[in-house]
């Protein structure tokens, strides 16, 4: 698969995800698709990422945050949807890990 053809694939697979969390009530926004070089060092000298081998820097990547009462949810507890999402997500295809 040519790395067109791995982006075109990904942006159907992220349509599925958010239909899905669409019929399953969980409302998601993106915070963070592609990167640069220089904005993926600025994470990871922040701290926010761990890697310069991110997927963002390919467009294989988009980070969700979970919605609640209009507000982003960043806790994170087993369970909770964004392991709901995240276990569908997985499910879907090797390309999303």
């Amino acid at each position: 698969m040519t790395r067109t053809e791995a982006r075109v694939r990904f942006m159907h697979l992220i349509g599925n995800l958010l239909a899905y969390a669409g019929e399953i009530g969980i409302d998601v926004i993106c915070t963070d698709f592609d990167r640069t070089q220089a904005e993926q060092e600025l994470y990871v000298r922040k701290g926010k990422s761990k890697t310069m081998d991110s997927r963002h820097l390919e467009w294989l990547a988009m980070d969700l945050a979970v919605m609640k009462g209009g507000e982003i949810d960043w806790s994170h507890e087993f369970g909770d949807e964004y392991e709901v999402l995240g276990e569908y997500w997985e499910s879907l295809d090797p390309l999303c890990r």
